[in-house]
Parts: C-alpha cells; structure tokens; sequence
C-alpha cells in the first residue's frame, strides 16, 4: 500500500478557505476621497484665475481703446492750432 499523501502547508490552506476579496476600498471611484477634492478645488481655482485674466484682459482693451479716442482728439487740436498758426503768418 502507498502512504496517503502529506497534507498541504498551512498557507495553502488558508488561501483556499478564504473567498477572494470583492470591491476593495482602492477598486471604488474617487468621490470624496482627498484626491477627488484636491481636483475639484484645482479646477475651480483655474475657473477664477481664468476669469480674472479675461478680466484683466478687458481693462486693458478698454483703456487701450480710450487712450486712442484721446490721442486723435489731441492729434486734432493740434492740427487745428498748427493750421490757425500758418495763416496767421
């Protein structure tokens, strides 16, 4: 007769009791998770640097286009002044 055998190790033992773990904490999507959060403020503080730019960018394109209007009112004065000053000689 042939000896039965010998008996598994422990750890294989324990490996086959053991049902596999399902859903872990890492297998879940970020919701409100550190991670997710630090995302979300990064995103909403791009939101407001965006916005401050476009209007930063505003202001400079209306004092552009006012100190335009002021240049060409000063170009006509002194047109005026240099034309009344060459008839008047």
């Amino acid at each position: 007769m042939t000896p039965p055998p010998p008996p598994p190790p422990v750890s294989e033992l324990a490996a086959a009791e053991t049902p596999p773990a399902v859903g872990s904490i890492y297998d879940s999507p970020a919701r409100s998770t550190r991670g997710a959060s630090s995302g979300m403020q990064l995103q909403i503080q791009q939101q407001r640097q965006q916005m401050q730019a476009d209007k930063a960018k505003e202001r400079a394109d209306s004092l552009v286009v006012k100190l335009r209007v002021q240049r060409e009112k000063l170009m006509e004065i002194f047109l005026e002044r240099k034309k009344k000053r060459q008839l008047g000689e």
